[in-house]
């Protein structure tokens, strides 16, 4: 005889392959009984019993959803755009007091986060919690990173057929404080800056040109006032700029440079102190005085201010001018005392 399991069609389930083999000896005792000897073997060994062991299994996985978002991108003087692969971020779970990285993503170019899979087995049945934080080890420059965290609740479950289910909350974290959210949602900004050319009055200024450079001179971008606040986008954070002015208004001189930067967090510094808005002033040209003034101000470290100087070549000095008128009477004195002196000689 051969005893051996069919294989059947439970999900979940895998079927013992064991073979047995039975060999039955019956012989006739004479006193109308029979002897009956039997001996089974399994892979050609003796066995006592014929078992058959069934195991059960269930697999299943989950991949989280997201999306990156990098508000007013397409502003930026460079016209920047996303770029797939350029924004990485961490999954951990922590486990026995560690944080362990369960997974990792990126986005595409369209802003969505690809995230690899978590694989469960029936041993990680129960409640598994996730955070998902951005990298910024190797931050883009000119962005302002997200700084808060997705959390992730994660209840595996066996749905008794091989395969286990996930069911998935996402809870955005923001300043100790847990909101509902969609998906593991990352939103970044570029930062900003307001640019206001003025005269002495306040009236902002349209036709002049300016230009941001480096602290080395070179140069990053230009533009035309327009008479409004200018809102220049996405210049790098924790460096030194100059803005400088190329061509003042018609009537105005032209005004001092002004140093400006960008902090951690996107706040503007001008000459050293914090201002909400970057403002330079030209003065017109009878309202120059005497010499050239480059002193610059701010008004409580709101708005940042600096002074005019004079159009190349151009005097405005009158102590030169009255000098000048001096000389050329003096000149015209003397030829005159010449010209009598000749006449009376011919006289004589």
């Amino acid at each position: 005889y051969r005893i051996k399991e069919v294989a059947g069609k439970l999900p979940g389930f895998t079927y013992d392959e064991a073979v047995y083999d039975i060999k039955v000896i019956v012989t006739d005792n004479g006193d109308g009984t029979l002897d009956v000897v039997k001996t089974m073997t399994k892979d050609e060994k003796e066995a006592e019993t014929a078992e058959f062991v069934n195991e059960y299994s269930a697999a299943g996985e989950v991949t989280f959803a997201g999306k990156k978002t990098v508000e007013n991108i397409e502003k930026t003087y460079d016209k920047k755009s996303l770029v797939g692969g350029e924004f990485k971020f961490t999954v951990k779970e922590n486990v026995d007091g560690s944080d362990v990285t369960a997974a990792t993503g990126e986005n595409d170019k369209d802003g969505k986060i690809i995230f690899t899979d978590i694989e469960y087995t029936l041993a990680d049945i129960g409640v598994h919690t996730y955070t998902i934080t951005e990298n910024t080890d190797k931050k883009v420059a000119g962005i302002l990173y997200d700084k808060g965290s997705v959390v992730v609740t994660v209840t595996v479950s066996d749905n008794g057929d091989g395969t286990l289910a996930a069911d998935v909350v996402y809870k955005k974290l923001e300043g100790g404080v847990e909101k509902n959210a969609e998906g593991a949602d990352f939103v970044n900004t570029v930062p900003e800056v307001k640019i206001n050319k003025t005269d002495v009055n306040g009236k902002s200024l349209a036709g002049a040109t300016l230009k941001i450079t480096t602290k080395d001179g070179t140069q990053v971008t230009s533009f035309k006032t327009d008479g409004d606040v200018f809102t220049l986008f996405g210049l790098e954070l924790e460096k030194d700029y100059i803005l400088k002015e190329v061509t003042p208004p018609d009537g105005y001189m032209f005004a001092a440079d002004i140093s400006f930067r960008l902090d951690a967090d996107g706040v503007l510094y001008v000459n050293g102190k914090k201002a909400d808005v970057l403002t330079m002033i030209d003065k017109e040209f009878e309202e120059t005085g005497t010499g050239t003034d480059t002193d610059t101000s701010t008004d409580t470290g709101k708005k940042a201010e600096t002074e005019t100087k004079p159009r190349p070549g151009t005097s405005t000095n009158t102590g030169d001018s009255a000098n000048l008128m001096m000389f050329i009477l003096l000149m015209l004195i003397a030829g005159a005392g010449i010209v009598v002196v000749a006449s009376k000689k011919r006289k004589l």
